[in-house]
């Protein structure tokens, strides 16, 4: 059974003050390299009170390893919705090994939410939005 089509994409209107904000931003980072531009948040802008967001999938390689490079112990969240494959969690540990990343957040769905509005499990199968929004966000 195909699950029922994604509403489109809301389209979120940015408020001035933040496009502004964005646009000082490039201007005086814009020509870091990535690495720098990581380096600089880890360890000046936000030192101690930043960390990443991964899905420890193939594209996030590049990016944990850029971390690694900078600061090891910089905190890596991942989610995870008890959806992943047994694939995905390995791969995540071996990510985290090889680079020697030393702080990893798992993150899970509330356990009495999934009891009360994805009880069997399968929601993922018939309503793909609701599914998302108990194990995501």
């Amino acid at each position: 059974m195909l699950a029922k089509p994604r509403p489109l994409d809301r389209i979120v209107d940015v408020e001035a003050g933040i496009a502004a904000e964005a646009a000082g931003l490039d201007a005086l980072y814009g020509h870091l390299k990535p690495l720098e531009i990581i380096e600089r948040s880890a360890q000046e802008f936000f030192h101690g009170e930043i960390a990443a967001v991964s899905s420890f999938g193939a594209d996030s390689a590049v990016l944990l390893h850029m971390i690694a490079k900078i600061d090891r112990t910089l905190p890596v969240i991942f989610l995870d919705t008890g959806k992943h494959f047994e694939e995905t969690l390995g791969y995540r540990d071996a990510l985290a090994a090889d680079f020697g990343l030393t702080d990893i957040r798992v993150i899970t769905p509330e356990e009495a939410a999934l009891e009360r509005i994805d009880p069997t499990g399968n929601l993922n199968e018939t309503d793909t939005d609701a599914c998302c929004e108990v194990r995501k966000v």
